[in-house]
């Protein structure tokens, strides 16, 4: 990746970079912009906006609750929030998140090659390897037996989260880093239903949602990663925040926010 500096690359959107600094950066309306579809890119109600960097999220909490900012990327913080939720309720919204935190099984691995463990999650001794970025995780090489890891989805559909890139038998590739099926899961039945309900979304056919729940309850049957949780989004603004919309991959859409 290069850096654009002062030759950023030409855009369509309706706002464009007036100032940058390390502390502040500055967007105002693009005056070659042309709203050319509302579902695609809707015209931004903001003639200014201004983004703050470097406050801490209690500062950022604080200004909100005086109404010298109108809403902080970074959530508030957790001793803050009793006070939020019934001092400024109204301000407060709290969004489902796509994201889920899961425990993943090496389904080739003692003592997870075993279903009836894999479902009952008994105590057992397992050898401890790094999650993060570490590759001896994707290295059947490694033995690992379980790891914690995020599951993050481009988009909210089916097939981001049961998917044929780390499920599917063709996926595992043993003894190596570049494998991405690192839970080393086969099953030939869940594969041929994964492809069904693919090729009928590729259609638009009705029953591609009746085969992706089937492609669910088969890999849950078969239970390769435990989920942990399902983290919420919550975001804060000033009472003079209207039209709050989030989306699910975006987050809140500043453009379409209008204060008062």
């Amino acid at each position: 990746m290069d850096d654009g500096a002062s030759h950023p690359l030409p855009a369509t959107g309706p706002y464009e970079v007036a100032s940058d600094t390390p502390r502040q950066v500055t967007l105002m309306r693009n005056p070659y912009f042309h709203e050319w579809s509302h579902a695609a890119q809707p015209a931004g109600y903001p003639n200014r906006i201004v983004f703050r960097i470097g406050a801490s999220a209690e500062t950022a909490a604080t200004d909100i609750e005086h109404g010298t900012a109108d809403y902080t990327i970074d959530p508030p913080p957790t001793v803050r929030l009793h006070e939020i939720q019934t001092r400024f309720a109204s301000q407060l919204h709290v969004e489902p998140n796509d994201v889920t935190i899961e425990l993943g099984l090496n389904t080739r691995t003692p003592p997870f090659n075993d279903i009836r463990v894999r479902r009952a999650i008994n105590p057992t001794r397992i050898k401890s390897v790094d999650s993060g970025l570490n590759p001896l995780v994707n290295d059947s090489r490694a033995r690992a037996q379980a790891f914690l890891m995020v599951q993050v989805p481009s988009y909210p559909a089916a097939s981001e989260f049961l998917g044929p890139e780390y499920f599917s038998c063709e996926s595992f590739l043993p003894d190596t880093q570049s494998n991405l099926n690192v839970f080393e899961f086969c099953d030939p039945r869940f594969d041929a239903t994964v492809r069904e309900a693919l090729a009928a979304e590729a259609t638009g056919s009705p029953t591609a949602s009746n085969l992706w729940a089937k492609a669910d309850r088969q890999f849950t049957d078969q239970a390769p990663v435990v989920p942990l949780a399902t983290p919420s989004i919550t975001d804060f603004v000033s009472r003079r925040v209207g039209d709050y919309q989030h989306n699910p991959q975006l987050g809140v859409l500043i453009d379409q926010l209008w204060v008062h």
